[in-house]
């Protein structure tokens, strides 16, 4: 939507706006987000999803790990604050209100339970360790306590608080990083989310800010994990002003970090005029109380599906879901989804899984051959419908090869390579 027509609209909405005024500086997410994602500008990937975007009704399942960083203080959180943390950023991600600017991202978190060497687990780690008090200039002391591969789980630490060199001035209510910046840099398994304790989950005991105990901390940080920037545009020098921009058309511009509140009888959070527009505070990814914070607009959902398809595939992807056992999740949102079927690992040394997407039983032949082109193992499945299955290679010499996937009228040739 044009901003010159969104502008328009609010302002027709809107009942009435009020101008900044003066406060302290809440302890809010992004305070001092600043150094981690600056001089970073928006751009989608590299196009080619895009054009699915408005075509792809997928729900796409996004694994998470919690790790709980604590020293047998106050942040060491109970199950039920993080149960409650995953029930909000599953609705916040899927609003209902799928008319106007809101949109559902069709976007779900599902708490692994399946760890990396494929033991149960309830996806919720609990370290106790005196760097609870996480240090940004020296994140890995901390996050090295407990991560995940971060190409299969979407690792979140909760910390007792988050600071720079030890500076107790330094607070911030979490943090993240953009795929691009942090997943090509020298450190990609920092990739993740930070949240002090005192913000994570929705109406515990342990949260005592009152304005901030609604889980909104977590929801803006997943939205950097997808790829979205602030509303305001960018964070270093010369950025977030009237001539910058967060990239996407349906947010309206804005200047600078705002932090809204609510005022009057009833409540209403503050909406200034700002760059010829009214902001929109409400958005997930400004800078505002929980209980000012409900939406993302259509732009910015397509921001984050195509930030899937682009730099985490493999974490949503049907294998890794079994792999990490979240694939129920996928089934329950996603009713239709087309016949077909992947396999993993590749390369592959004993064995190859593969992860069928049938509504109906198949028979499936399998044939693989050499370079020379002299076929050295065949097999034939019978009754698949959506089981995972495996296949046995340990008598093939690790070499490239050529498979060949029958069934029904179908026909899926693929590389394979087997290494010992």
């Amino acid at each position: 939507m044009p901003k010159t027509v969104y502008l328009i609209i609010v302002a027709i909405l809107l009942v009435f706006s009020h101008n900044t005024f003066s406060k302290s500086q809440p302890v809010t997410c992004g305070m001092h987000e600043a150094d981690l994602i600056k001089n970073f500008k928006y751009s989608k990937s590299s196009g080619k999803n895009n054009a699915l975007l408005g075509q792809d009704t997928m729900t796409y399942v996004i694994p998470v790990v919690v790790h709980i960083i604590h020293n047998g203080g106050a942040e060491n959180i109970n199950d039920v604050g993080v149960m409650t943390q995953i029930d909000v950023l599953n609705q916040d991600y899927n609003k209902m209100n799928d008319t106007g600017l809101v949109g559902r991202s069709r976007i779900r978190f599902c708490l692994a339970t399946l760890d990396p060497n494929g033991k149960t687990t309830t996806g919720i780690n609990r370290i106790q360790s005196p760097f609870t008090n996480l240090d940004i200039n020296d994140e890995m002391a901390t996050k090295n306590l407990s991560k995940w591969d971060y190409k299969r789980y979407l690792n979140i630490w909760v910390v007792k608080s988050i600071s720079r060199n030890s500076d107790t001035q330094f607070t911030t209510a979490g943090y993240s990083y953009l795929p691009p910046n942090i997943l090509n840099s020298s450190t990609p398994d920092a990739d993740g989310v930070v949240v002090a304790y005192r913000f994570f989950g929705r109406n515990q005991a342990y949260q005592t800010l009152a304005e901030y105990r609604l889980g909104k901390t977590a929801v803006h940080e997943v939205g950097h994990y997808l790829n979205l920037m602030h509303t305001w545009g960018g964070d270093g020098p010369n950025q977030g002003g009237c001539n910058d921009d967060d990239g996407i058309d349906d947010t309206p511009l804005c200047s600078m970090a705002y932090y809204s509140r609510r005022f009057g009888i009833p409540p209403r959070c503050q909406k200034p005029l700002q760059c010829g527009f009214v902001r929109l505070t409400e958005d997930h990814m400004d800078y505002s109380i929980d209980p000012c914070n409900f939406l993302f607009t259509k732009g910015q959902i397509d921001v984050m599906r195509d930030a899937l398809l682009s730099y985490r595939a493999g974490l949503v992807s049907t294998p890794n879901l079994y792999a990490v056992a979240c694939r129920s999740v996928q089934k329950k949102y996603n009713t239709n989804i087309p016949d077909g079927f992947s396999f993993t690992p590749n390369p592959a040394v004993d064995y190859i899984n593969f992860y069928p997407e049938f509504r109906e039983q198949k028979q499936i032949n399998v044939e693989i051959f050499n370079s020379l082109g002299q076929r050295v193992l065949y097999t034939e499945f019978y009754g698949i419908t959506d089981n995972k299955f495996s296949l046995s290679i340990s008598d093939l010499n690790p070499q490239a090869y050529v498979m060949i996937i029958k069934y029904d009228n179908q026909v899926i040739k693929s590389k394979l390579i087997v290494s010992h």
